[in-house]
């Protein structure tokens, strides 16, 4: 499935363990009636149809680990629904998770605010930032399906021809909608939505892509991954 074909990037340093290895969790989103849906998590997963990526990102991850990998960060949100895959197939190799890394990046924000989120319907259906916010005691809000289907046209739009106001302009209807739902900031939880964040933004974003790279450089420099939004 293009949205979220695994990736896979690899750094060679040594470093100690960090928090942000930890944290394993799967959910499920269920929507409710509205424009906008605020999630609720649940014990289980649920996906959409899809070829199940687990064989390949193990195998990538196993060769990576055996080439001497010392970290590996997965710059794909979607992806993270296989991080145990990943870390399984990788022992004693750091596999940094971007959903933990952005979710702690958002902290500061009093407990029950809500949080946007814009991203694939792999995501969004897996759970996983709902499930990371829930747990922080923030409130994760999510587009109705209509506008979901809007923000993947725009998805795909950035895959197939690059950044147009087309699709800066879906972002900007997307971001204005969960604004007015509430919304104190927005995670940006898909490669290609940054890139159509243009201009001054109706409500502050937070890219998951940026976010993973500065708890990955952190890292390497020894500082504290989850340190990295101060």
């Amino acid at each position: 499935m293009a949205e979220w074909a695994p990736q896979l990037l690899l750094i060679f340093i040594r470093n100690s363990s960090s928090p942000l290895r930890q944290r394993r969790t799967r959910t499920t989103c269920r929507s409710s009636s509205g424009p906008i849906r605020r999630c609720r998590t649940g014990p289980r997963p649920c996906w959409v149809t899809a070829p199940d990526p687990s064989t390949m990102l193990a195998e990538a991850a196993s060769r990576l680990a055996g080439a001497g990998a010392e970290l590996i960060a997965i710059p794909c949100n979607t992806a993270h629904a296989f991080l145990d895959v990943v870390r399984d197939a990788a022992p004693g190799v750091l596999v940094m998770d971007m959903i933990a890394a952005t979710v702690e990046a958002i902290a500061p924000y009093r407990e029950g605010a809500a949080v946007g989120l814009l991203a694939t319907d792999g995501t969004i259906t897996s759970g996983l930032y709902q499930h990371a916010l829930t747990a922080r005691g923030l409130t994760p809000l999510v587009p109705e399906l209509s506008h979901q289907r809007e923000l993947m046209t725009a998805i795909r739009r950035v895959k197939a021809r690059g950044v147009d106001h087309v699709g800066q302009a879906i972002i900007r209807s997307q971001l204005d909608r969960l604004r007015d739902a509430g919304a104190r900031c927005v995670i940006a939880g898909c490669t290609e939505v940054p890139l159509l964040c243009h201009g001054n933004q109706p409500v502050p974003v937070v890219d998951a892509t940026a976010t993973l790279a500065s708890a990955v450089v952190r890292e390497a420099r020894g500082v504290d991954a989850t340190s990295f939004h101060r």
